[in-house]
Protein backbone atom coordinates (compact mmCIF):
# COMPACT_ATOMS: atom_id res chain seq x y z
CA UNK A 1 0.00 0.00 0.00
CA UNK A 2 2.76 2.72 0.72
CA UNK A 3 4.39 1.57 -2.22
CA UNK A 4 1.81 2.73 -4.15
CA UNK A 5 0.65 5.73 -2.76
CA UNK A 6 4.49 6.94 -2.91
CA UNK A 7 4.11 5.79 -6.65
CA UNK A 8 0.94 7.81 -6.61
CA UNK A 9 2.47 10.72 -5.68
CA UNK A 10 5.79 10.67 -7.89
CA UNK A 11 3.41 10.53 -10.47
CA UNK A 12 1.16 13.31 -9.27
CA UNK A 13 4.70 15.23 -8.82
CA UNK A 14 7.13 14.33 -11.99
CA UNK A 15 4.50 13.95 -15.29
CA UNK A 16 1.85 16.68 -14.05
CA UNK A 17 3.23 19.13 -11.68
CA UNK A 18 6.40 19.62 -13.24
CA UNK A 19 4.78 19.42 -16.87
CA UNK A 20 1.90 22.10 -16.04
CA UNK A 21 3.54 23.85 -14.05
CA UNK A 22 7.25 24.64 -15.02
CA UNK A 23 8.06 23.03 -18.47
CA UNK A 24 5.08 23.55 -20.87
CA UNK A 25 5.22 27.24 -19.70
CA UNK A 26 9.24 27.49 -20.49
CA UNK A 27 8.07 25.30 -23.59
CA UNK A 28 5.88 27.80 -24.94
CA UNK A 29 8.52 31.05 -24.39
CA UNK A 30 10.73 29.15 -26.17
CA UNK A 31 8.64 28.08 -29.37
CA UNK A 32 7.64 32.44 -28.48
CA UNK A 33 11.15 33.15 -30.14
CA UNK A 34 12.26 34.80 -32.98
CA UNK A 35 14.88 32.18 -34.87
CA UNK A 36 16.64 35.00 -36.23
CA UNK A 37 17.21 36.50 -33.24
CA UNK A 38 17.14 34.26 -29.83
CA UNK A 39 17.71 36.45 -26.55
CA UNK A 40 20.89 36.53 -25.13
CA UNK A 41 20.58 33.66 -22.08
CA UNK A 42 18.68 31.35 -24.61
CA UNK A 43 21.28 28.33 -23.28
CA UNK A 44 20.43 28.75 -19.85
CA UNK A 45 16.83 28.87 -20.34
CA UNK A 46 17.14 25.43 -22.69
CA UNK A 47 19.55 23.99 -19.79
CA UNK A 48 16.35 24.94 -17.62
CA UNK A 49 14.08 23.08 -20.15
CA UNK A 50 16.02 19.98 -20.55
CA UNK A 51 16.84 19.93 -16.39
CA UNK A 52 13.11 19.74 -16.15
CA UNK A 53 12.82 17.14 -18.16
CA UNK A 54 14.86 14.53 -16.24
CA UNK A 55 13.55 15.44 -13.25
CA UNK A 56 10.43 14.59 -14.99
CA UNK A 57 11.78 11.55 -16.58
CA UNK A 58 13.62 10.91 -12.79
CA UNK A 59 10.02 10.51 -11.25
CA UNK A 60 8.11 8.70 -13.96
CA UNK A 61 10.54 5.84 -13.60
CA UNK A 62 10.49 6.09 -9.81
CA UNK A 63 6.84 6.01 -9.85
CA UNK A 64 6.75 2.99 -12.37
CA UNK A 65 9.48 0.63 -10.34
CA UNK A 66 7.04 1.60 -6.73
CA UNK A 67 4.54 -0.01 -9.10
CA UNK A 68 6.26 -2.37 -9.59
CA UNK A 69 7.55 -3.25 -6.49
CA UNK A 70 3.87 -3.31 -4.73
CA UNK A 71 2.63 -5.51 -7.93
CA UNK A 72 5.55 -7.93 -6.94
CA UNK A 73 5.03 -8.21 -3.56
CA UNK A 74 1.30 -8.92 -3.55
CA UNK A 75 2.20 -11.78 -5.38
Amino acid sequence: MALTAIGLALTVIGPLLVSNRLSEPLYDVILGWDPSSVPANWQEVRRRYFALNWIRAVLTWAAFALFLAATWRRL
